[in-house]
């Protein structure tokens, strides 16, 4: 572009530009939220928002994995935050299958544990604030919080292979860990860094970090719904 990268971060057009696209993406995310309240009422146009919102999600999980230098880890721990539109939309087109629905939100599940499990074991470097949530959520040591995340992470694995079983009593397993460790995780953000960041440190940062992460056990738990109803 001509640039070289030290006209490229302080050019204050530059900053301008990035930071009216990001609140350009605000409004749509806000847009598409609202739109699936109105999904019965006005299928067609809401559900154009909802998949544009999606594809937002889409765009940021592959800005976030280029931030993470590709790695493929990155982008599979975020399957449902990208998905969850998409699978919400499946509900409402005749031609999804129950049955194919079913699949669709266990594979999505299952790559996204299996993408968290990819850190946790040390597949990849060690995020450091999964270090840091271990150690102030639960008092250890930063050694007792690396072992403690790879037995999270062989868990992790574990779980997203039951639930890809064809036979439910070993799948519901699955799933029952898929909810309990997806919603600690979610609000572990704040419980972890209440003590160590200020009211809107905690309200800008890991607030949405934790709403965001809110798929990774609200998903699960839509599809224990759906078993539960059909008896599965």
């Amino acid at each position: 572009m001509g640039y070289t990268w030290s006209e490229w971060v302080t050019n204050p057009e530059i900053n301008q530009s990035i930071a009216s696209t990001i609140q350009v993406q605000g409004i749509l995310f806000v847009v598409a939220a609202i739109a699936v309240l109105f999904l019965e009422k006005f299928p067609r146009s809401s559900a154009i928002l909802v998949a544009i919102g999606g594809l937002q999600c889409l765009l940021h999980v592959c800005l976030t994995t280029k931030a993470h230098f590709g790695q493929v880890g990155q982008f599979i721990e975020q399957t449902l935050q990208w998905v969850s539109p998409f699978l919400l939309l499946a509900t409402f087109v005749p031609v999804v299958t129950p049955k194919t629905l079913d699949w669709l939100m266990r594979w999505a599940i299952a790559l996204t544990f299996c993408g968290h499990g990819l850190y946790a074991i040390g597949f990849y470097p060690v995020p450091g604030n999964f270090q840091e949530m271990m150690m102030a959520g639960l008092s250890v040591s930063n050694q007792q919080a690396l072992q403690l995340l790879k037995l999270a992470g062989l868990l992790d694995f574990l779980a997203a292979g039951l639930l890809l079983l064809p036979f439910a009593q070993w799948a519901k397993w699955g799933l029952y860990y898929t909810i309990i460790w997806g919603a600690l995780t979610a609000f572990a953000r704040v419980w972890s860094y209440f003590s160590l960041y200020s009211f809107q440190g905690l309200t800008q940062q890991w607030l949405p970090e934790s709403m965001s992460r809110g798929v990774h056990f609200l998903i699960p738990l839509a599809l224990f719904y759906i078993w539960k109803t059909k008896k599965y």
